[in-house]
């Protein structure tokens, strides 16, 4: 019992890594289009 349980906390500290890069990348698009947008308002 005790090495799956291991695989599942690994698993689910994979899967929180992911999600922490993925909503890092949407933040970084969402940013670079505020600023973008930002620009080209100005213009």
């Amino acid at each position: 019992m005790k090495p799956s349980i291991q695989v599942i906390l690994s698993l689910c500290k994979a899967l929180s890594q992911l999600e922490c890069q993925l909503q890092g990348c949407l933040l970084k698009i969402y940013l670079m289009n505020t600023v973008v947008g930002g620009k080209k308002r100005l213009m």
